[in-house]
């Protein structure tokens, strides 16, 4: 049986083999397309052969294919990795011919992938207690698709910003270089993780997708959460439990910026949801694929962010629970501590090469990043985490009136309060799933202080998962001591989804016009009270499409104002992911061809000029005029992060004598934001201080009146260097 199965698979790999190098050479030599998009579209079309002819043929398996495809996938995902690790291994720290050490991955490779089709993937349950996963009622499937759905609405608006731009770039020239990385991006300054980040952008890439391709595919994979959680609340104590675990991940706060301001942390809710259901059916059931799986999704949350350290004891919890009830073998938990190793591993071989640089970063971290610990830090995180997200995105980005953001904060805290005490009355009637949930909150909530000094929104996500799951197993609690019906349930489901959807709508109009209201703070510390906000021009995922084809049109133009703050903010990725080229300049003075300058829509209202195009909430203008020498920005091959020298002082003044036209309009565009002060801007005729048409968060624009000397335009910056001024 054995022998036969072993002869079954390899003819499979075989014929997976065959549909790939077919599927290429008809792309590729037939039908002329890129090789890099015509293998992986070869990779797909194998990978469903593959799992068809297992599924049928190899372990003639009788369950569903639904049940047995995530987790096929999920096993050729630990193929790829296990490939890449073998390779890096073999060849950067061994020193060995990369043929060589190719050839022992394709040995290893097919032998675990098979090992692990056979024993989780197409495994036929035998045992009463690894009974099958209960049935999803067609209403639960309805409300976790409408909030599913509500949650990909807000992933159009993503914006491409500096960190996913960097990243981006970063795995685009290892693409072009065909150099693998062994570390991910740099965190907190200091530290880095694994390179699983990088690789999966590179997938992206590798497909052909764009940067809105891209910003889609990040929210596709973050989107299983609310079935992920649904799950695990049900498993836990019921689809009570589960539906409401999952629209509280959906309830607007904190972690909802990380769909706009989209990058790794969008998936640490994702990879957490996965470690808590692989968590509680291991502790129900025993089953060794759980715990492996929990290993695995815990380790890879951690890159997704390793603010995720502070729920370590959830992994650990449930795996100390399921062993103590199931007495699980010691080979299983040593497989469980290699996987959990293994996204580790290219690092843990830079760290070798490179003499273990981590050690002086930690000593750098302690002096300078590290938290202090204080009653006052811990209570502004909590009342963050308790309504003060939802707070300030309605009343400082959404624009509703504070009063009712402030009651819609406390009616969410009121919820959090009672969710939380029927979480204790769980408690104390013996629910050890509970229990280890509420230890590992009250843990969270004590190290998060002390883990850095600032505390970004996304830092905020992994306690809220455990929140979450702690407010939604005490309202169920309540509802059945209480014998709520259903209906209060679908009310509070219901009130999560508009106004999820409400601030959808509104965040969209608002990057449409280039008027996202936007500060450092709190956004950067959630600890902080809310800075000057002012409108700010993003270019969302749709308008990214626009901009790269627009630059890959016309090159040799040198681009100003907003537009060109954005363009440096993003290193014009969106152009090197369509054409993959790219021959524009930004800010220069001198520079050959036409100059255009683009200012937001929200900033021109007062302006009835014609635009020459439109790119998202952009409109470009012929410049007229460069009224200052300024050095140009070069995009092509430009990869500085921070893209300009940070320069907060000495204060320095340039004075300009403009000589204009009537009617003529001036731009003023601070292209250092946040990497230097906001400048002091002054326009006089004479003794007569000219007031600006409008003022955002990065331009200033003025209409220059009839002025019988030259206008004086004084600008008081602590880098010269990081201002743009143009007339138009």
């Amino acid at each position: 049986m054995i022998s036969r199965r072993l002869l079954r698979y390899g003819l499979t790999g075989a014929l997976s083999l065959l549909t790939h190098l077919a599927v290429l050479l008809i792309l590729v030599e037939g039908f002329g397309r890129p090789p890099v998009l015509s293998s992986a579209l070869g990779f797909v079309a194998s990978f469903f052969v593959s799992f068809g002819l297992q599924h049928h043929w190899v372990f003639e398996h009788a369950q569903p294919m639904t049940r047995t495809l995530p987790r096929f996938l999920a096993v050729t995902g630990f193929g790829l990795l296990l490939n890449t690790s073998i390779m890096a291994l073999g060849t950067q720290l061994l020193g060995l011919h990369y043929l060589l050490v190719q050839a022992v991955a394709f040995a290893a490779v097919p032998i675990s992938n098979y090992l692990l089709n056979r024993a989780w993937t197409f495994h036929d349950r035998r045992h009463p207690e690894q009974a099958a996963t209960p049935v999803m009622p067609t209403l639960d499937r309805l409300i976790i698709s409408v909030i599913t759905l509500a949650f990909l609405a807000m992933g159009f608006n993503a914006v491409l910003h500096l960190d996913l731009a960097r990243d981006l770039a970063t795995s685009f020239d290892m693409l072009e270089q065909g150099r693998p990385l062994l570390i991910g991006p740099q965190l907190a300054g200091v530290f880095n993780l694994g390179p699983a980040w990088y690789y999966l952008l590179a997938a992206f890439q590798s497909l052909g997708l764009g940067v809105a391709g891209i910003m889609v595919g990040l929210g596709l994979l973050a989107a299983p959460r609310f079935y992920l959680a649904y799950r695990a609340g049900q498993a836990w104590d019921g689809r009570r439990t589960g539906l409401l675990w999952a629209a509280l991940l959906l309830l607007p706060g904190w972690h909802g910026f990380e769909q706009i301001f989209i990058t790794h942390p969008i998936l640490t809710s994702t990879l957490l949801a996965a470690t808590a259901l692989c968590g509680i059916r291991y502790a129900l059931a025993g089953r060794a694929g759980d715990l492996w799986l929990m290993a695995l999704a815990y380790s890879l949350a951690l890159h997704a962010h390793p603010s995720s350290l502070v729920v370590v004891l959830l992994p650990i919890g449930l795996g100390l629970l399921g062993w103590r009830r199931h007495r699980s073998e010691l080979r299983v938990l040593a497989l469980a501590v290699l996987l959990a190793a293994l996204p580790f591993l290219p690092y843990f071989i830079h760290q070798q090469l490179e003499g273990w640089p981590v050690l002086a970063g930690l000593g750098e971290f302690s002096s300078g990043q590290g938290g202090q610990w204080s009653l006052a830090n811990l209570f502004a995180l909590i009342k963050a985490l308790f309504g003060g997200g939802l707070a300030y995105w309605l009343s400082s980005v959404a624009g509703a009136p504070s009063g009712l953001g402030s009651l819609l904060g406390a009616l969410v805290a009121a919820i959090c309060l009672l969710g939380l005490s029927g979480a204790l009355v769980a408690l104390r009637r013996g629910d050890r799933i509970a229990a280890i949930l509420i230890l590992t909150l009250i843990t969270g909530l004590l190290v998060l202080p002390l883990l850095r000094v600032v505390h970004p929104y996304y830092m905020l996500t992994p306690i809220w998962v455990v929140l979450s799951a702690l407010i939604a197993r005490g309202l169920s609690l309540w509802s059945r001591h209480f014998a709520l019906g259903p209906q209060l349930l679908a009310a509070l489901v219901l009130g999560i989804v508009v106004l999820h959807s409400s601030l959808a709508l509104r965040t969209h109009q608002q990057l449409r016009e280039g008027s996202l209201p936007f500060a450092l703070h709190p956004l950067m510390d959630v600890k902080q009270p809310p800075s000057i906000h002012r409108a700010h021009a993003f270019l969302d995922a749709a308008a990214t499409r626009r901009s790269g084809r627009w630059l890959c049109r016309f090159p040799g133009t040198t681009l100003h104002g907003s537009y060109a703050l954005s363009l440096l903010h993003s290193y014009a990725m969106e152009a090197r992911l369509d054409c993959g080229e790219l021959a524009n300049d930004l800010r220069g003075s001198d520079e050959p061809g036409p100059h255009l300058v683009g200012l937001p829509e929200a900033l021109l209202t007062s302006v009835d000029r014609e635009a020459l195009t439109e790119i998202g909430p952009f409109r470009l203008f012929p410049v007229r005029a460069l009224p200052r020498a300024q050095s140009p920005v070069e995009l092509e091959g430009f990869r500085a992060y921070p893209p300009l020298s940070p320069a907060f002082e000495p204060e320095e003044t340039e004075v300009l004598a403009l000589d204009h036209a009537d009617g003529q309009l001036l731009a003023i565009s601070h292209l250092g934001f946040a990497l230097s002060r906001r400048p002091d801007i002054e326009l006089r005729c004479e003794n007569q201080r000219i007031e600006p048409l409008a003022v955002d968060d990065v331009s200033w624009l003025y209409r220059l009146p009839a002025c019988p000397s030259l206008l004086e335009l004084r600008l008081s910056v602590s880098s010269p260097d990081h201002l743009d001024v143009v007339l138009f």
